[in-house]
């Protein structure tokens, strides 16, 4: 392959990866997942989407973030894997975005979970959809534990900041001393 082939190549793969099928707009997510590879799960079937085994109604948010999600320029988007830290990283950076605003004698981590203030993109609260993100103001303190990769193809270069936390130093790619 020419390297004029490769980075036209590689420019596509920089807002989707090739290996992430893409359902159409006028395909229903539950019609575009039951086309999708399943496997035995615990509790219900794990359905494979992106290199990644999602359940089935969590694949449909994402599906319908990966459609609905705008960011905005001034977004931060926390990313972190599931149980390293994830609570206490959202107060941390809710107290230092808000640190000008807000006092300390009534500070909304006094009262509100840091789960509350700071809501996940893929998850929308009860009796809401996803456009809810749509009415937070700006600039929205966000959070996901999705992959990068299942982030929507718009979070691309200056759309906005997203903070990427690994489990573990070792997943940084190998560049800390492990010993």
């Amino acid at each position: 392959m020419s390297k004029a082939a490769m980075a036209s190549k590689g420019e596509e793969s920089a807002t989707r990866p090739e290996y992430a099928a893409v359902p159409s707009k006028s395909t229903r997510p539950k019609d575009f997942i039951s086309t999708l590879p399943t496997r035995e799960g615990w509790s219900t079937p794990l359905i494979q989407y992106s290199k990644y085994w999602h359940r089935p109604h969590i694949l449909e948010e994402i599906l319908q973030v990966q459609d609905t999600f705008t960011p905005r320029g001034d977004d931060t988007i926390l990313v972190t894997q599931p149980k390293c830290g994830t609570t206490w990283l959202k107060a941390l950076a809710f107290a230092i975005i808000n640190r000008g605003i807000q006092s300390f004698s009534d500070h909304p981590l006094l009262t509100l979970h840091p789960q509350r203030l700071v809501p996940f993109i893929e998850i929308p609260p009860a009796n809401a959809g996803h456009e809810y993100l749509d009415t937070l103001p700006s600039p929205r303190l966000l959070a996901t534990h999705l992959p990068l990769s299942l982030l929507p193809a718009r979070l691309g270069v200056g759309s906005c900041t997203c903070a990427e936390i690994p489990k573990t130093p070792w997943c940084l790619g190998g560049t800390l001393n492990k010993n």
